[in-house]
């Protein structure tokens, strides 16, 4: 593994949820939500990954220099809809049965198409927003 420790307090936009060691699953954000007192709000008015691009503004990050559309696109995902068409190639289609067989089907989560006909119906691009009692978002996923 790559990687190496940071304290979050240094970077606190590292810290998120984690999931329990057994099972992950698609409920994972309720009982997350639940367990920290927050609501889960998965519609209403555009949802974005961040409420506000310049959040992202820093010594790496220039928002003024995004284009426009890509930072709506962060203000308002829950807006777009995907169309998706995945394929393993070669030797990579054991890799991803073996990426299946070995977490995905136990954790419940990581679930990567391993057919194209596995997105056919279209996939959920649900924009989860994590609010505290004052309505301020915490979390988004």
């Amino acid at each position: 593994m790559t990687g190496r420790r940071v304290a979050l307090d240094e970077c606190p936009w590292l810290e998120g949820p984690a999931g329990d060691v057994d099972v992950i699953g698609g409920d994972f954000f309720a009982r997350f939500a639940d367990r920290e007192g927050l609501m889960m709000l998965t519609i209403g008015p555009p949802r974005g990954l961040v409420e506000n691009f310049t959040a992202l503004a820093g010594p790496y990050c220039d928002p003024t220099q995004v284009d426009a559309q890509v930072a709506e696109f962060y203000e308002q995902t829950s807006e777009y809809e995907f169309d998706v068409w995945s394929e393993w190639r070669g030797g990579f289609r054991s890799l991803g049965n073996a990426l299946a067989a070995i977490f995905s089907r136990r954790l419940q989560q990581l679930n990567v198409p391993l057919s194209p006909l596995d997105t056919s119906q279209g996939i959920s691009t649900a924009v989860i927003q994590l609010v505290d009692p004052a309505g301020a978002v915490q979390q988004t996923a």
